[in-house]
């Protein structure tokens, strides 16, 4: 993953994998090493199906198509490509949210819904049951065609 993240094609191209975000995955690689820790073992074999289950539970019991939520709790940072120290997120990971679609192994997909007072736009996940990401999309797609930004933030090209 982290070879394909700097690639040209992608390193070069208008969206870039924030600087930041490869730096997480350097530093986890870094301390991740060759063994596999009991505590990744449990969290394979324990948590992650425990996680698998309560989610499929909530979308049988409750009936629903996708969970809602927002995207990140912080709006995004308007730099991406430097050090921003005014910027402020309180809370531990502002990418926590997205972490449940990788941990779950089910579909996700963030569409933006509005800009914040920065001009950057704040995104809302939708969280899909397993192998139904043609519903997610047009889900998504639906939200956006109803509710889309009324305008472009002001970094767009």
């Amino acid at each position: 993953m982290l070879d394909r993240s700097v690639a040209p094609e992608i390193a070069d191209s208008a969206h870039p994998v924030i600087p930041k975000r490869l730096e997480g995955y350097r530093a986890a690689l870094a301390r991740a090493g060759t063994e596999r820790s009991p505590g990744t073992t449990r969290l394979l074999q324990q948590n992650v199906p425990a996680l698998q289950r309560s989610l499929a539970q909530i979308f049988e019991e409750e009936r629903v198509d996708a969970l809602v939520f927002a995207t990140t709790p912080c709006s995004a940072n308007v730099r991406f490509d430097a050090r921003d120290d005014s910027y402020r997120c309180a809370v531990p990971s502002a990418f926590m949210p997205s972490c449940l679609a990788s941990a779950s192994g089910l579909p996700q997909v963030s569409v933006p819904t509005e800009l914040d007072s920065t001009g950057v736009p704040i995104g809302l996940s939708f969280l899909g049951s397993g192998f139904d990401e043609r519903r997610l999309l047009a889900l998504a797609r639906a939200w956006e065609d109803r509710n889309g930004l009324v305008r472009d933030p002001a970094a767009t090209p």
